[in-house]
């Protein structure tokens, strides 16, 4: 494959770079209508220069390196990177936002990240080619010419990913870099791109812009996990002065969101209370307005810190149970799911009928919308020490003739999926059993997501 002069100058590009301005990365489904145009008019002409599948190639060249190994975030950092780098370059204004595909765990074929209003969805048979979206009718030139494709894993639909409080799991109960490495790689990172399938589950998954999406993610969770206890800012599991692979750069340069050559951050770094402006996405499935949210967080059984027992947040959420917990510590997105905020309404109208004094909620349906800019949407208080948690062995607050939705299992992924992304399948099968116990104590004692 050639390899432009465009393409050698851009190897460097970022070294080079100060801040003299950020950009902002944000999950894809709040862009303003103006912010979705930047990004998909400027992903389609990289498209059309050839640039999606010369990040397919080189993702495919180093693939056996990046994965499974201790460069897997710091090579996808600075990969990332390098696209975003390559997409302001046509247009200033570009940033690599990301699809938090835990907020869609439930049904994740639902989510509007993957509606024809966005990314596009499933293939259409018999090739299986994308044919709705933004990247509707694309033709990608490597390994070969034929359309881009997605296979779903269930068919029509997508099996569940990874819940959010799944995800926050894994920041608390990750002693060092090297663990939550493996964790991220081998859990969630694995399930979006096993379970889109198509080019997204091969080497070339570069040639979709939703590698890129879910990489910034990845990327994103790696700088909470980082930020969750000051430990864990610089570590990594090997000396920091190694470069990764393809790029000249050391792991060292690239620990840091927001300094040296990481000139950019995500909209859920903690930061004052702003309005929201109107997003692109009219999403029915989910809420981010300040009553629906409010409604949903005034139910004991839907936060982690008093829907759970003590010696489950012990075990799954450590941080959370010893009072040392802060933004970082938890990925719970601000809003909530259309179901949540039913059986939110259910539960409120059920007590209304047991207690004269309590009225029911109201939701406005034009409710002020607002952005909390934080990694911790107020389903916490801030001052996790004086929380006081509930020492039950399970939640029995809610009146029981109401149905609680339970959190399904994250679909476990196929062995050949993992040996092919050289996953430790001994480390993957306890770390699944983790997963379904957390499930299992999370429906045992009553809980209800706020994202189901």
């Amino acid at each position: 494959m050639k390899v432009s002069l465009i393409a050698l100058s851009l190897i460097g590009l970022a070294n080079s770079q100060n801040c003299a301005s950020i950009s902002n990365r944000k999950e894809l489904r709040t862009l303003t209508t103006d912010e979705w145009n930047v990004f998909s008019s400027t992903i389609q002409e990289m498209q059309k220069r050839g640039w999606l599948a010369w990040y397919g190639y080189i993702h495919t060249q180093y693939f056996g390196v990046i994965h499974g190994s201790d460069q897997f975030l710091p090579f996808h950092r600075r990969f990332i990177l390098e696209f975003e780098s390559t997409g302001r370059n046509i247009n200033p204004q570009f940033s690599q936002h990301y699809w938090d595909s835990s907020i869609d765990f439930n049904k994740p074929a639902d989510s509007p990240i993957l509606s024809s209003s966005l990314m596009g969805g499933n293939g259409v048979k018999p090739n299986m080619c994308v044919m709705n979206g933004a990247q509707s009718g694309w033709t990608i030139s490597y390994p070969v010419n034929r359309c881009l494709t997605r296979s779903y894993d269930g068919g029509d639909t997508i099996n569940p990913y990874m819940s959010p409080e799944s995800i926050s799991s894994d920041i608390q109960l990750s002693k060092n870099y090297k663990n939550f490495n493996q964790r991220i790689e081998a859990g969630m990172h694995n399930q979006v791109h096993a379970s889109i399938g198509g080019d997204m589950a091969q080497a070339q998954s570069p040639v979709d812009v939703l590698f890129m999406l879910h990489h910034a993610n990845v990327d994103r969770l790696w700088w909470k996990f980082q930020n969750a206890k000051p430990a864990n800012l610089l570590d990594y599991s090997k000396d920091t002065r190694t470069t990764v692979s393809y790029f000249n750069t050391q792991v060292k340069d690239l620990l840091k969101v927001g300094e040296g050559i990481l000139c950019y951050n995500y909209n859920d770094s903690p930061s004052k209370i702003v309005r929201r402006q109107e997003t692109l996405i009219d999403d029915p499935t989910t809420f981010s307005n300040k009553s629906a949210i409010a409604a949903v967080t005034e139910v004991p059984e839907m936060s982690l810190t008093t829907g759970i027992s003590s010696s489950n947040l012990s075990k799954f959420f450590p941080a959370l149970a010893s009072g040392n917990a802060n933004d970082n510590s938890v990925n719970m997105p601000s809003l909530v799911s259309k179901s949540a905020l039913e059986y939110a309404q259910q539960r409120q109208s059920s007590n209304s009928t047991t207690d004269s004094n309590a009225g029911p909620l109201r939701f406005p349906s034009q409710a002020p919308s607002f952005d909390v800019n934080s990694a911790n949407p107020p389903v916490y208080p801030s001052k996790f020490r004086e929380l006081s948690l509930n020492k039950s062995g399970s939640n029995s607050s809610a009146p029981s003739a109401i149905q609680k939705p339970k959190i399904p299992y994250p679909t476990k992924i196929p062995i050949d999926f993992l040996i092919h992304h050289r996953i430790d399948v001994n480390f993957y099968n306890a770390y699944y059993a983790e997963k379904v116990a957390l499930v299992d104590a999370l429906n045992a004692d009553g809980y209800v997501s706020p994202y189901i």
